[in-house]
């Protein structure tokens, strides 16, 4: 993502070789049986693609596009769904230690919370405040 919070889409086009039409692909790039690193590109050969099939149309790579930014915004819900818990799980995991005992709201309040900034802020602050209560949650 640039700037502009807006996905990039690379395409890599084929003069000869590659793919039969539009195919997204995938490089994991990793170490020890883990991956670091995905990224996702459309694939876009030439050679063995009619041309019907893409001039008269009014975007010529739209099918594996449509498909490629469906799968782009569904791993990135997935990525956010994930630090947003695991952010959620912190923050409960430091006030038990520091407070010892949670109110079963703050847990349901803390669900409500979508805002990956502000659940940070408050991981910030529950170490050092004085009672759950003083969060400010709301």
């Amino acid at each position: 993502m640039l700037k502009t919070k807006k996905p990039v889409v690379s395409i890599a086009v084929f003069l000869t070789g590659g793919p039969k039409g539009i195919e997204v692909r995938e490089v994991k790039i990793g170490a020890a049986g883990w991956t670091s690193l995905r990224f996702f590109y459309l694939a876009f050969g030439l050679s063995g693609s009619l041309a019907e099939d893409y001039v008269d149309r009014p975007q010529p790579l739209a099918a594996g596009s449509e498909r490629f930014t469906a799968e782009l915004k569904r791993d990135a819900n997935k990525e956010a769904r994930g630090r947003l818990e695991a952010t959620r799980k912190a923050i409960v995991l430091l006030a038990r230690r520091r407070h010892r005992e949670v109110p079963l709201d703050f847990e349901e309040t803390l669900r409500a919370i979508d805002d990956l900034d502000r659940l940070y802020r408050i991981l910030e602050r529950v170490v050092d405040a004085p009672s759950i209560a003083e969060l400010d949650l709301g």
